[in-house]
């Protein structure tokens, strides 16, 4: 895989603009552009993404950036049985972290997973 080496003017006020398909994801690797040191990451903003290491930042960079102790990945599926059958349809991701999920009561969870408000989603292509 090659990376490209680009820089950021510091005096620009919005460091990135996504547009549809919302999926990039930049791997910072000096920190020049997130200002979280190397190894950082931006990418657009869902509520999964919601977790200490990242930062929602939507004036500056249109979605989050986040520290070098969580990788960002990209999430795909290949080979469907039925090509084209889960176009348009959505994906949805909350976030699970077993010592916060593990604390709920059983109503408190149900709660939290019925909760449309703690779910990113992400459109099938």
């Amino acid at each position: 895989m090659t990376f490209e080496q680009i820089s950021f003017d510091s005096t620009v006020p919005r460091k990135i603009r996504f547009g549809t398909p919302y999926r990039a994801i930049f791997y910072d690797n000096d920190g020049t552009l997130t200002g979280k040191g190397a190894g950082s990451w931006a990418s657009y903003f869902y509520a999964s993404h919601l977790v200490p290491e990242c930062e929602h930042k939507q004036d500056e960079y249109d979605g989050v950036i986040c520290d070098n102790t969580v990788q960002i990945r990209r999430l795909a599926f290949h080979s469907a049985k039925k090509a084209g059958e889960f176009t348009g349809m959505a994906l949805r991701a909350i976030l699970w972290d077993d010592s916060v999920i593990t604390a709920m009561d059983n109503a408190t969870l149900d709660a939290y997973k019925l909760n449309m408000s703690n779910y990113g989603n992400f459109d099938f292509k």
